[in-house]
């Protein structure tokens, strides 16, 4: 089975589930940040404790793949501004024996035991593996979608982003992007008293009671 789908004409908008190239990854780190101050002057900082005055912070970068994992419907350009409705969430996609060092594809039979190991998201939870893929110039190799190494774009940046678009899910595929997106953010639950004050959870209660009562008359 195909994993990515044919890339859609020119001028179409992105959705979720697209693999761009060349996205830039910030990092920088919070005890010991380069700052630039409103007087000018610049200063190694722990801006946990101490942020007066901070006008701008240095950061690292690093340009790599990544994978759009906002809603599509999220991404659709307005039609006065042409950006997209809300800031654009990029999960870093990195190859996948960088993520996992234990992964092995020497022989088929290797290849497919550690496939296993990623294939469901209870083995897997944060981390979509993703098939390597080669046609012309394009060489991607076996990857990882780590769903917790995100970058956030501005929604405004939607129309330079665009053109990074190299390429794009099938509806299977999404359909696994969606369920481990499910899995990895929504597999801790509340307490179910949890936004309920006291009264309000005595009166769920009561009806919880009543309904168990008439379902065994």
């Amino acid at each position: 089975m195909n994993f990515y789908a044919p890339l859609p004409s020119e001028g179409s908008t992105l959705q979720q589930g697209d693999l761009l190239a060349s996205v830039p990854f910030t990092f920088f780190s919070v005890n010991n940040a380069a700052v630039t101050l409103t007087s000018g002057e610049i200063e190694l900082r722990n801006i946990a404790l101490n942020t007066a005055d901070v006008k701008f912070i240095a950061v690292s970068v690093e340009f790599g793949w990544g994978i759009v994992l906002s809603q599509t419907c999220d991404l659709q350009p307005d039609p006065v501004t042409g950006f997209a409705r809300k800031p654009i969430v990029v999960a870093r996609v990195r190859p996948i024996s960088k993520l996992f060092e234990n992964f092995k594809d020497g022989t088929a039979k290797d290849a497919v035991g550690s496939i296993k190991n990623l294939a469901t998201p209870g083995k897997s939870p944060t981390v979509l593996y993703l098939p390597a893929y080669e046609a012309g110039d394009l060489i991607f190799p076996r990857s990882g979608a780590n769903l917790l190494d995100v970058q956030r774009i501005l929604a405004q940046d939607l129309p330079d982003i665009t053109p990074l678009l190299r390429l794009r899910l099938q509806d299977a595929a999404l359909q696994a992007l969606q369920e481990r997106c499910a899995y990895c953010f929504g597999r801790f639950g509340a307490p179910d008293d949890l936004y309920y004050s006291d009264d309000e959870w005595a009166e769920i209660q009561r009806s919880e009671e009543e309904r168990r009562k008439s379902q065994k008359q």
